[in-house]
């Protein structure tokens, strides 16, 4: 009499022969690549430590990068120049690669820029706006450079910086004050038209607003210029980007 198998019996021994053949698979792999395996194996653990070991540097480093520039900032925020200075330097010099290295660099441009050597600030700005893995702190070194074209009596090119920084980061926080100061500018050069259409594009919750909408209305009371404020605001309305 033939003994009846459950499907359950079934199913355990073929699980059992699949096992079975993937033991004896592994073995014949082993045997004929084994040296080649181990070397595999060796090169995958030596890049896991090697992984391990500069992720941990990196950390390290923008740590102290971190503790330096807390100690900048600190000296700088009581007006000791020639304390935070150093400490700058050496963020810039030694942690390149360091997500704080930016900071540094704006950082060193604005005492710089305190202590009146404008150039050299320049220089900063310019450097930290031509980096193109660092688009964050592109705007305010942008305002930051106008600011030292303006302080260099170079009028034009603060113009172009304004309006460069109001063409690529529509977006950004800096851009009510680059509005103000390129109205500012338009104003002095005689430019009335165009200067109270950027007035008037300064939102009513920015600090600048109290300012721009006093000097819009005073160019405003002049007859003459009130078509052609229409005009000039309509074109750079439309010119502007959403």
């Amino acid at each position: 009499m033939v003994k009846k198998i459950s499907h359950k019996e079934v199913r355990r021994r073929m699980k059992m022969n699949e096992m079975e053949e993937a033991r004896h698979w592994l073995e014949r792999l082993w045997e004929r690549h084994s040296q080649k395996i181990t070397w595999v194996l060796v090169a995958l653990a030596i890049l896991a430590v090697v992984v391990y070991l500069y992720s941990d540097a990196r950390q390290k480093s923008r740590m102290q990068a971190q503790v330096l520039l807390g100690e900048a900032l600190a000296s700088t925020s009581q007006g000791n120049y020639d304390e935070a200075i150093p400490l700058v330097e050496q963020i810039v010099q030694q942690y390149t690669s360091s997500s704080i290295y930016p900071l540094a660099l704006m950082l060193k441009g604005d005492i710089l820029f305190a202590q009146n050597n404008v150039e050299e600030a320049l220089q900063c700005y310019e450097q930290l706006a031509g980096r193109k893995d660092n688009r964050q702190q592109a705007p305010a070194a942008l305002l930051s450079i106008a600011a030292c074209q303006e302080n260099l009596d170079r009028a034009a090119e603060a113009e172009a910086t304004y309006r460069r920084l109001l063409r690529e980061f529509p977006q950004a926080p800096e851009v009510e004050e680059a509005r103000f100061r390129l109205a500012q500018l338009l104003d002095l050069r005689g430019e009335t038209h165009e200067a109270v259409a950027f007035y008037r594009q300064i939102p009513e919750a920015s600090v600048w607003f109290s300012e721009a909408e006093e000097r819009a209305e005073w160019l405003e009371a002049s007859p003459i210029t009130l078509s052609a404020t229409a005009a000039a605001s309509e074109q750079i309305t439309s010119s502007t980007p959403s």
